[in-house]
């Protein structure tokens, strides 16, 4: 997942190969991290999320064994 900023608002693209390993996880695990998304979308400080930054990258907890990472992209 990349993320970028247009305009003040946060912006989320995927790619296929997202898809692919998304689509591979365990349903339970593809159902909390649908729930993480919506919870990010609505509030990126929720403490839940155990939103980071860890280098160029942006890590959010989806279960004990599981985190989605997502790049931040500069959009001028």
């Amino acid at each position: 997942m990349r993320i970028y900023e247009q305009e003040n608002v946060l912006i989320y693209r995927t790619n296929r190969k997202f898809w692919e390993y998304y689509h591979a996880l365990p349903e339970e695990i593809q159902k909390r991290a649908d729930e993480k998304f919506e919870l990010l979308k609505r509030d990126s400080k929720h403490p839940s999320l155990r939103l980071k930054k860890v280098g160029p990258d942006w890590v959010v907890r989806i279960s004990k064994d599981y985190r989605a990472l997502a790049t931040e992209e500069d959009r001028v």
